[in-house]
């Protein structure tokens, strides 16, 4: 995938929407989902100028590859999973963490074997890159429960076969198209 796809896919005018998995050491999942919730309001991100939104989750499941869903098994290692809307890419956003050097942050990425610390910001972006997913969504600034995020990409598809299927409609067919195939709730 070149360059400028991964950066329309990943930035929205400005905003980067980032979203990284770091693997958890061995028996500190617990420790790591502790301390975390042990964090108050905006906590540690508040500090960074460039970050409008910041979510860590700490992983231990993941879904089963067999029916019935929702089904789960573990997840070995257990991941950190670290959501940031930011209004710059990686390199900013590891050197603004680098000069907060936020010792709750540092607790919680101790867990993740490769943390190189805080001193070195250069470096700091290569962990978080080697670490970053190519996302489609942000699930940082999401406030709605996951039934309506796939509600909401099941309209989109139906929108995109609409627009596909569009010339062989009449105006008629078309908002009856519209109304019955992404309108309705789905």
């Amino acid at each position: 995938m070149g360059l400028s796809r991964r950066l329309r896919r990943d930035a929205t005018g400005p905003v980067w929407n980032l979203t990284m998995a770091f693997r958890i050491a061995e028996g500190r999942a617990d420790a790591v989902r502790e301390h975390l919730a042990g964090i108050e309001g905006s906590g540690p991100f508040a500090a960074l100028p460039s970050v409008h939104s910041a979510r860590l989750v700490v992983l231990t499941r993941q879904p089963a590859r067999r029916d019935p869903p929702p089904a789960t098994v573990p997840l070995a290692p257990a991941r950190l999973v670290f959501g940031v809307s930011v209004d710059a890419g990686v390199a900013v956003l590891a050197a603004e963490l680098a000069a907060a050097a936020s010792p709750v942050l540092a607790t919680t990425f101790a867990a993740c074997p490769g943390f190189p610390g805080w001193s070195d910001a250069a470096a700091l972006a290569r962990w978080l890159e080697e670490h970053r997913l190519p996302a489609e969504i942000s699930f940082a600034t999401v406030a709605a429960p996951a039934a309506d995020i796939g509600r909401a990409l099941r309209r989109r598809d139906a929108l995109a076969a609409l627009v596909a299927r569009r010339r062989s409609l009449d105006a008629a067919g078309l908002r009856r198209a519209f109304a019955d195939d992404v309108v309705a709730d789905r």
